[in-house]
Formats: structure tokens, C-alpha cells, sequence
């Protein structure tokens, strides 16, 4: 831990964001810990703004099979491959959330993986960030798709044996019922084919409905959903 010498603050990363002890904590919550290192600036002061790190967090986690409940509103699921969270942590009117898909494994196939929301209620999803973390780096998706009832990001899946993280960051009202999906394309697609889709609850993990032409293509892992309090 790179401890900063100020007592206010507790750690420093590499792009000069400051984090108190309590910031420290919720970003590893938040997040992951380890996240820390790749906040930016912008996503800091973003957080500060809206005062979300003082907030309670609250998850709703996926993998495939459930194993077992806590008591704070979050589920465990189990999985050989992946890992699909989300967390969320409101005021009174508005949520801060991340979804993220976490590989246990590495991916037979890299092609283009989506990662989305959607939500029965239009213009509540409010677009944030989204990224793709491997080797101790961060890349941008390859493109966003951002429409009245969902939102989602396509990332590039690269040719490593690196296991992969992606998050995707928005926000919602609160009351508003939210659908998380993260879909692995398990045949080869171009990224043309990879937009064949709508944002529906009936598609798979509540978010993704492909046309028939390129449903095959996706391993239709199952999603996660909230209603945001």
C-alpha cells in the first residue's frame, strides 16, 4: 500500500487521486480491492460530487448456481468461469451503480462481450463509465450503446491468458428496477453482428434480446436484477 505521509489521507495512486481510509474501503467494497489503483481523477471527483462514498452499498451478485445468502441483501452465486455483480449505494433519490463480470478462468473465445443494464423505466439509466481491466491495465470498450431503456458497452475481448474484469458505471432513481447482463460471445462474431440486439427483460440476463441470426453466438449467462432502495 502506497501510504500517503498527510494523516488525512491514507493512499495515493498513480494518477494523483488521494484517498482517505474510509474512501479506501468503499472503492475496494465498491469495486474490488485493487480497484484503488485505477480510479481516475474525473471518476474520483465524480464520486465526491455526489457524495457516494458515504453512502451504504448494497449488491446483488451472479455467477450461476446459488450457494448460499447473507443477510444484507446480497446473493452468492458459483460458477467455473465468471462472476457477475452488481453494486449499488443510493441517497435519497438517486443510485450510484456498478455492474461487473469477473473471468475465474481464461476465455476459449475472444471476440466482442457485452456488458449492459436495462430497466422497464425509460430515461432512467444514466450512463457513467465503462471498462475493461487485465494485467494490472484499463482500456475503454470499443463502443457504448445508450438508448432510452438500456445501456451497454462492447469491449474487444484481446488475445492474452489474462484473466478479465469489466465494469460498467451508471446511475438510476430510486425505486427503479434495474436488469444487469454480461453476455460472452463463445463463437467468433464481428463486431456488425454483435448490435444485433434490443434492450428487453425477456432476452438473456434480463437486458440482451438478439435477433435468431446471432443468438447462438452468446453463452446466455443469466443476469442480476434490483429494485434500487
Amino acid at each position: 500500500v502506497n501510504a500517503v505521509e498527510d494523516d488525512k489521507f491514507y493512499y495515493e495512486n498513480s494518477n494523483g487521486v488521494r484517498f482517505t481510509k474510509e474512501e479506501y474501503d468503499f472503492i475496494g467494497e465498491f469495486y474490488f480491492d485493487g480497484y484503488q489503483d485505477y480510479i481516475t481523477m474525473e471518476k474520483y471527483l465524480g464520486l465526491k460530487e455526489r457524495d457516494v462514498m458515504s453512502r451504504e452499498i448494497k449488491k446483488v451478485d451472479l455467477v450461476e448456481n446459488p450457494i448460499q445468502t447473507l443477510s444484507y441483501d446480497e446473493v452468492i452465486y458459483q460458477s467455473a468461469s465468471k462472476k457477475l455483480v452488481m453494486s449499488y449505494a443510493c441517497d435519497s433519490k438517486t443510485c450510484d451503480l456498478s455492474l461487473s463480470a469477473t473471468w475465474l478462468t481464461v476465455a476459449n473465445v475472444r471476440s466482442y462481450d457485452l456488458i449492459g443494464a436495462y430497466s422497464p423505466t425509460k430515461n432512467a439509466l444514466e450512463f457513467v463509465d465503462a471498462n475493461m481491466i487485465y494485467s494490472g491495465k484499463s482500456f475503454s470498450p470499443k463502443e457504448k450503446n445508450l438508448t432510452s431503456y438500456g445501456i451497454a458497452a462492447t469491449f474487444e475481448l484481446p488475445s492474452t491468458d489474462a484473466k478479465y474484469k469489466f465494469f460498467m458505471d451508471f446511475t438510476a432513481p430510486v425505486g427503479t428496477k434495474v436488469y444487469g447482463s454480461y453476455q460472452h460471445a463463445k463463437k467468433s462474431i464481428s463486431l456488425a453482428n454483435s448490435r444485433k440486439y434490443t434492450f428487453a427483460s425477456s432476452g438473456y440476463g434480463g437486458v440482451f434480446r438478439f435477433d435468431t441470426s446471432v443468438s447462438s453466438y452468446y453463452d446466455a449467462m443469466g443476469g442480476v436484477v434490483a429494485t434500487l432502495k
